[in-house]
């Protein structure tokens, strides 16, 4: 049985992108203090631009959040929501 692990090099933490798909309810492409979140649901991807290191997505939950959990390398990804479902 293992009671503990131990390591002399530290375990690397994850890296994270989070944040929050909003409804443009009238197309002006700006934001309005009455927005509301995005329906739950919507994907968010975060594919990689440098390294074929593959491709990351998430779901919005109910209040339009969402967070992907990315490798720790060194990379560029492009994170934008693939599936808006319409006005």
């Amino acid at each position: 049985m293992i009671s503990a692990l131990t390591s002399a090099t530290p375990w690397p933490s994850p890296v994270h992108v989070s944040g929050t798909v909003q409804c443009d309810q009238n197309s002006n492409g700006v934001i309005d203090i009455s927005a509301r979140p995005a329906d739950p649901g919507v994907a968010v991807r975060a594919p990689s631009l440098d390294l074929i290191s593959g491709q990351f997505t998430a779901v919005t939950d109910s209040s339009g959040g969402y967070d992907i959990v990315l490798p720790t390398q060194s990379d560029h990804y492009l994170v934008a929501p693939v599936n808006l479902p319409g006005a």
